[in-house]
């Protein structure tokens, strides 16, 4: 692979002229997700004890979530790769289902 096309698939980098996304924009989406599958959770006609401890557990992952943002903010120099990484991945979770 020549090293245009290493440069034009990497992920860490945005392109030339596009900003980077903030930490707290991008756990907007898995916080939003998160909300829904629990008001969904909540909605629920069979299977409440099921949708009960689903919802338990989403509304822990919510709190975790918005403790990151709250951190983020706090911590302008913080390390965020894995914040990110952890944000793609629950947007990815959450959306499959």
């Amino acid at each position: 692979m020549s090293s245009a096309a290493a440069a034009a698939t990497s992920t860490t980098v945005p392109p030339h002229g596009v900003e980077e996304k903030t930490v707290q924009e991008e756990l907007s989406l898995p916080i939003l997700l998160a909300d829904r599958v629990i008001k969904s959770t909540q909605e629920a006609e069979s299977s409440k004890q099921d949708c009960f401890d689903l919802a338990k557990q989403v509304d822990h992952l919510s709190q975790m979530l918005r403790s990151a943002v709250r951190l983020a903010i706090s911590t302008p120099s913080l390390y965020d790769r894995p914040l990110r990484r952890i944000a793609s991945d629950i947007t990815k979770t959450l959306t499959v289902h």
